[in-house]
């Protein structure tokens, strides 16, 4: 009978029946690895240290010859007990939707990166048009000058959109991964509500969403040595700040030529298109790098996710 009013436990948080100073997760078939301290409990295990017998209730405590390793202690002993698995009880879990949103926005920022290489041929390609129209300016065809225009205004329309997108994709799949279970809370900085507010922090944005994905690559631990991410991090951010700049750039120079005449626009133009191919050069750099450090991470996250911290006996 009492197995059987345990299989028909509902849902929820239940006193940990190996610690009661927790609470742990009932998923309604058993227990989880999900746990918090007990409202009005004593110390959580990551504070108490087992010293003698009777001092400290029973829980999972660092092991004394290795803080890496939790071993269960009895209340009187350690046991040969220890948790397996590379999980951080009382953070998020990730589900299997994460593996596809970071395959999704990996996509939309290849898509980016393709836009740019697109955007560097347009470079050349205006340059060949208006310099041909400023050598003879009685060819200048209205059909094809309307032509060039509407190809400038659809690449730069597609452009935003894929940019708007990707970014705020990046920024959920940023904040799901930086307070994921899979990353180790001790090497993160920052609290997981920097992942939307430092976009927005001027200058603080210039150093801080690279902190945190730095922070984030150290929280994987070994899974991030195979990523690579200890050169991808910073050249993804490096990449980004270079393209920010040169768009900046190139953005005011060619509202400057608002206020030309029509054949002084038209140098003006001509002379600053270069410009325009080194911005999309950067920016098809910058979405490959953004592409393969969502990939690596989202790998490196999913590397052993059905594992569980699940005891076992090192005797065994």
């Amino acid at each position: 009978m009492g197995d059987r009013a345990t299989s028909l436990r509902p849902a929820g948080w239940y006193t940990d029946p190996e610690d009661a100073t927790r609470l742990r997760k009932w998923d309604g078939r058993g227990w989880t690895d999900s746990w918090m301290r007990a409202p009005g409990g004593a110390a959580s295990a990551a504070t108490l240290r087992p010293t003698a017998p009777g001092t400290t209730p029973p829980g999972w405590f660092p092991d004394p010859a290795d803080a890496a390793v939790r071993r269960w202690w009895d209340g009187s002993r350690w046991t040969p007990r220890v948790l397996t698995g590379t999980v951080f009880p009382g953070r998020t879990e990730l589900g299997t939707g994460f593996a596809v949103l970071g395959r999704f926005l990996a996509g939309l920022l290849a898509l980016d990166a393709l836009v740019g290489v697109v955007g560097v041929g347009l470079a050349f390609w205006s340059s060949s048009v208006i310099g041909r129209w400023l050598a003879d300016i009685e060819a200048v065809d209205p059909a094809e000058a309307q032509r060039h225009d509407d190809v400038y205004l659809a690449t730069g329309v597609v452009s935003a959109l894929l940019v708007l997108a990707s970014a705020v994709l990046f920024v959920v799949w940023l904040r799901r991964a930086y307070g994921s279970n899979r990353v180790d809370p001790a090497a993160l900085r920052f609290g997981a509500g920097w992942t939307i507010g430092a976009w927005f922090v001027p200058f603080l944005n210039l150093v801080r969403p690279f902190g945190l994905v730095r922070d984030l690559g150290r929280g994987l631990g070994d899974r991030a040595a195979g990523a690579g991410l200890r050169w991808l991090v910073p050249a993804w951010w490096a990449a980004w700040l270079g393209m920010n700049l040169v768009n900046s750039v190139s953005s005011t120079l060619s509202r400057r030529s608002d206020d030309l005449a029509p054949v002084e626009s038209l140098r003006h133009l001509h002379r600053w298109l270069w410009l325009d191919g080194v911005s999309s050069a950067v920016t098809a750099v910058a979405g490959v790098l953004a592409a393969l450090l969502v990939l690596r991470v989202t790998r490196a996250l999913e590397v052993g996710r059905a594992e569980r911290p699940v005891p076992t006996d090192a005797g065994s």
